[in-house]
C-alpha cells in the first residue's frame, strides 16, 4: 500500500487562492459575456471574419475552466461541512435571489407569481449541484483519508473518464455537459488528489493551462467547422480539456508566494454574489446580455474588448458592494442567535 502523506487540515485563507477565486469569477463573467450572451460564433464567416471568430474563441477557452476552478478549491482545501458553514451559503444566496425579485416587484419590472419566485429561488443549477457536494462532502473526505494514493488516483480517472466518454454527442443525460453534483465530485478527489500528492507537477500548472487551451481552440474550430457531434464539446466542463486546464490554473497558483492582503481577502469573500447579481433569473437576460450585446454590436477591435472588459468589472464590483450589507447581517444573525438561544434556555417553564 502507498504511504499517505499527514492529513491536511483547515488552513488560513491564502491570498493566493483567494486572488485565484476572484479570477475564477471573472473568468464566469468573461464566459456569459462571450457564448451565453452572444451566441456561439458562426465558423463558416471564419474566412471573411477570422480575427473576430478567433478572438471570440479564444477568450472562451481562457475562461471555461471558471466553474471547474472554483469547484477545486474546495477540494483543495476540503469542504468542512457544518450547519453554520452551509447555513452562510445559504443565506447569501437567499439575499440575493429573493432581494432582486423583491426590487424587481415593487418597481414595478416584474409581477407576482410563486412560480417565478421559486424558480429565482431555486432554479440555480450550480447551487443545487455545490449543495448535493456540501453533503456528501464528510463522506468524500473519509474516503480520501482512507483511500491509499493508487486507489484515489484510480477512482477519480475512472469518474473523469466515464463523464468524458458519457459526455461525447450527448449521449448521457447523467453527464449533461458537467453541469451536476458527478461533475463535482470527480473535481473535487481531483484536486484534493492533487493536494496530496501533486506537490512536484505544480511546476507545470501554467504550461498545462495553456497547452489545454491552445488544444480546445483547436477542437472548438474542428467541431464548429465539421460539425462532428462525436468530438468532445469545448465548452463542456466535462471536456478532459478544460478539467486539465482548470487543474493547472489551481496548480500554477498553489505555487504563487503572496503576502496576506485583506483586500484581495475581502473582495474574494464576495466573489460568490457576482454569479448571483448578473445570473439572476430576472437580470441576466434583461440586462446581463442585452449590455453585452450593445457594446459588442456599437464597438469593433481593442475598444469592444476593453469595454466589455470594463463592463465585467463593474458587475464584478456591483456585487462586492451589494454584498457588504448580507455580511454586516450575517455578523448581527450569528451574535443574537446565541444570544436568544441562551435566553430560551434559561426561561423556566
Amino acid at each position: 500500500m502507498d504511504k499517505k502523506p499527514a492529513s491536511v487540515g483547515r488552513a488560513p485563507r491564502q491570498s493566493n487562492f483567494e486572488l485565484l477565486r476572484i479570477t475564477a469569477m471573472m473568468l464566469v463573467l468573461i464566459v456569459h459575456a462571450d457564448y451565453w450572451s452572444l451566441g456561439v460564433p458562426r465558423f463558416d464567416m471564419a474566412a471573411s471574419h477570422g480575427a473576430n471568430v478567433f478572438a471570440r474563441v479564444l477568450f472562451e477557452m481562457l475562461s471555461v475552466v471558471c466553474v471547474n476552478v472554483f469547484v477545486m478549491i474546495s477540494g483543495w482545501f476540503g469542504i468542512k461541512a457544518s450547519v453554520r458553514g452551509y447555513a452562510n451559503f445559504a443565506f447569501q444566496c437567499l439575499y440575493f435571489m429573493l432581494g432582486i425579485y423583491l426590487v424587481m416587484l415593487f418597481s414595478g419590472q416584474t409581477q407576482f407569481c410563486l412560480r417565478e419566485m421559486a424558480r429565482c429561488l431555486f432554479g440555480s443549477w450550480f447551487i443545487q449541484a455545490y449543495t448535493v457536494l456540501y453533503i456528501i462532502s464528510p463522506v468524500l473526505n473519509a474516503y480520501v483519508r482512507a483511500a491509499s494514493r493508487r486507489q484515489l488516483c484510480i477512482t477519480t480517472g475512472l469518474l473523469l473518464a466515464f463523464q468524458a466518454l458519457f459526455d461525447l454527442d450527448g449521449i448521457s443525460r447523467f453527464v449533461l455537459a458537467g453541469y451536476t453534483p458527478l461533475s463535482f465530485v470527480s473535481l473535487y478527489l481531483l484536486a484534493r488528489m492533487l493536494r496530496l500528492y501533486g506537490g512536484s507537477s505544480a511546476r507545470y500548472g501554467l504550461s498545462v493551462y495553456f497547452l489545454s487551451v491552445g488544444l480546445n481552440v483547436g477542437l472548438a474550430y474542428a467541431a464548429g467547422l465539421s460539425g462532428a457531434g462525436w468530438l468532445p464539446s469545448p465548452v463542456s466542463y466535462a471536456n478532459p480539456l478544460v478539467v486539465a486546464g482548470a487543474a493547472g490554473l489551481v496548480l500554477a497558483f498553489s505555487r504563487l508566494r503572496l503576502r496576506p492582503s485583506g483586500f484581495v481577502n475581502m473582495v474574494a469573500k464576495s466573489s460568490f454574489a457576482v454569479y448571483l447579481l448578473h445570473q439572476h433569473l430576472l437580470v441576466g437576460g434583461a440586462y446581463f446580455a442585452p449590455c453585452m450585446k450593445t457594446l459588442y454590436r456599437h464597438y469593433d477591435g481593442i475598444a469592444c474588448l476593453l469595454l466589455m472588459g470594463l463592463a465585467c468589472a463593474g458587475w464584478f464590483a456591483a456585487a462586492v458592494v451589494l454584498d457588504r450589507p448580507r455580511i454586516w447581517l450575517w455578523r448581527l444573525l450569528c451574535a443574537i442567535i446565541p444570544r436568544l438561544r441562551r435566553a430560551v434556555a434559561s426561561r423556566p417553564f
